[in-house]
């Protein structure tokens, strides 16, 4: 199982995020409200119970989703790729090759995917999460 860096504030551990690469498709592309839900996804802009957890010097381990009861750490990888509560969205938007036993590897595939749509289902996904975290839901 891929797990994005908690200790971190960027998902660039991954090489991801690499500074040294042009600016990825996805900015250039797509619509503005999904780069958004990219960017703070990415970034660890949200208030998944991975970063909350680090706010409140809640040890790594006891970090765990707050949606489904797999007692797994709540932070990206999880509700990208794991996630019950997420499962519809995982079939709609992501290809089942990148949730079918996901890695580093295949996670760095889709956040670098040079296919259009492949990048606008994964903003898609990518806001339903971080709107799922959002202090006010409305």
């Amino acid at each position: 199982m891929v797990r994005f860096c908690v200790q971190q504030r960027c998902m660039s551990q991954l090489q991801i995020n690499d500074c040294s690469k042009k600016i990825q498709n996805y900015v250039l592309k797509l619509p503005k409200r999904y780069i958004y839900a990219l960017c703070k996804l990415k970034c660890a802009n949200h208030r998944m119970p991975s970063v909350t957890g680090r706010w409140a010097n809640i040890p790594v381990d006891d970090r765990t989703c707050t949606l489904c009861q797999s007692n797994d750490t709540g932070d990206e990888s999880h509700y990208l790729f794991t996630c019950t509560f997420f499962s519809a969205q995982h079939i709609k938007y992501i290809k089942n090759y990148y949730y079918t036993q996901p890695n580093t590897y295949k996670t760095i595939q889709l956040f670098e995917s040079p296919d259009y749509n492949e990048m606008l289902n994964l903003a898609k996904f990518a806001e339903i999460i971080v709107r799922q975290f959002r202090p006010n839901k409305n």
